[in-house]
């Protein structure tokens, strides 16, 4: 039984991954559209995913909309890269791959940097609103104003997006490698 649902779940894996992509897209057009309404602030940019909490289980589970976002974003991404598996390893060849991985790593790094600047700047802004030891204020409406002081980003929105690319670029150098692994133990079971 068990392994019938598995075969079954690696036949769909593509459409599993869609599934799990639609949600993320539906969180984030929904709170943008309520921002361009009118309805919640525009800025700090992802204040209003970050304000509000989503019941998964009352009483249990609650989420802000971008931690859902996230979550269901990655996991519908790393479903597609093992749908893709099979395809990647039989028709891409060794540079695709390795072009792949590059990027990947360039994503990293950036992303990389960014989660730590976001969490150093994140440390320093409750430190900055801390009286007695206790942050006085919500410190997930914590905000930065800079570069550009008229488009300030929230701290946790920004944070968790940076996270979720850093995320999945190291997925995607994991998958490039795993693929030119089998392309390689293939192509010398061929020639032996």
């Amino acid at each position: 039984m068990m392994k019938r649902l598995l075969k079954l779940i690696d036949k769909h894996l593509s459409y599993i991954s869609l599934a799990l992509a639609a949600p993320p897209i539906l969180i984030l057009g929904y709170y943008l559209g309520r921002a361009y309404a009118g309805i919640d602030p525009f800025y700090p940019v992802g204040t209003n995913m970050v304000d509000k909490e989503i019941i998964i289980i009352p009483g249990y589970l609650y989420m802000k909309p971008v931690t859902l976002m996230v979550l269901l974003a990655y996991a519908s991404y790393v479903t597609g890269l093992q749908a893709l598996t099979r395809h990647a390893i039989e028709n891409w060849g060794r540079p695709l791959l390795q072009l792949i991985e590059a990027a990947a790593l360039f994503f990293a790094y950036l992303s990389g940097y960014e989660v730590l600047f976001n969490f150093t700047l994140w440390s320093a802004l409750i430190s900055s609103i801390t009286v007695d030891g206790t942050p006085v204020g919500n410190i997930d409406l914590l905000y930065n104003p800079f570069p550009n002081p008229e488009t300030p980003w929230n701290i946790v929105f920004a944070t968790k997006i940076f996270t979720l690319i850093f995320a999945m670029s190291l997925t995607t150098v994991y998958f490039t490698r795993k693929w030119r692994t089998i392309q390689m133990t293939r192509q010398q079971t061929v020639e032996a």
